[in-house]
């Protein structure tokens, strides 16, 4: 898979980069790096599984990139939202039929970063402990797994768009804000009274904001 992907060209100046690092490992990937993945999956996917389930998974992965750029757009109508929903209907059927007939057709296990990762963690902790760590090199059995909050969550992004606008409005910047007075009470290596200061001053900015409606809302910690 990893050498059908770096088979593929780039596109454009930054729409689709050339794949350098292991697909499979998805190490070190940027946000832009799994669209680009989603993007390309149909024709890298083609042919890697047997033909009982290699459309299904060709319908799924058509579905994914479907549902992520009607979630992407920047500008929605009633009409748009409307196929939007039947297409979030349509993948979280799909998901769920890949999780429970597709996937248990298959030994998965982990990938050797991840084994390798979880072996150091498992020396450190028998280290601090003084025991033996019975890891051993055998790579664990690993299951696709549904039950997340980003899966749950799936469901209402037609509603939230609607509700909130598209979701190249707005970002998880303005949480910065409650993270930052949490900080006061662990507060690290830097002056406490600066820190404090800069809360503040990000507090009364929003609150005029709030009253006047506009003003720059960028939180000092981001």
């Amino acid at each position: 898979m990893t050498g059908s992907y770096r088979k593929i060209s780039s596109f454009g100046r930054s729409t689709i980069r050339k794949f350098s690092n292991s697909v499979s490992e998805m190490k070190k990937f940027a946000a832009r790096d799994f669209e680009d993945v989603l993007q390309c999956a149909g024709p890298c996917f083609e042919g890697l599984f047997p033909r009982s389930v290699d459309s299904q998974i060709q319908d799924l992965l058509f579905i994914m990139a479907c549902w992520h750029a009607f979630a992407k757009l920047r500008l929605h109508t009633d009409s748009s939202l409307d196929v939007f929903r039947g297409l979030t209907a349509a993948f979280t059927w799909q998901i769920r039929h890949f999780a429970n007939k597709v996937c248990p057709k298959f030994d998965t296990v982990e990938t050797p970063s991840e084994r390798a990762a979880i072996i150091r963690a498992d020396a450190t902790r028998a280290k601090k402990d003084a025991q033996t760590s019975t890891r051993g090199m055998k790579r664990m059995a690993k299951r696709f797994n549904i039950n997340t909050p980003k899966f749950h969550s799936i469901v209402h992004y037609p509603d939230n768009i609607a509700k909130y606008g598209t979701t190249d409005s707005y970002s998880t910047q303005m949480v910065c804000y409650c993270i930052g007075l949490r900080l006061l009470d662990r507060p690290g290596p830097t002056d406490p009274l600066s820190a404090y200061a800069r809360i503040r001053s990000y507090q009364t900015h929003t609150h005029s904001s709030d009253q006047t409606g506009r003003a720059d809302l960028t939180c000092p910690y981001v």
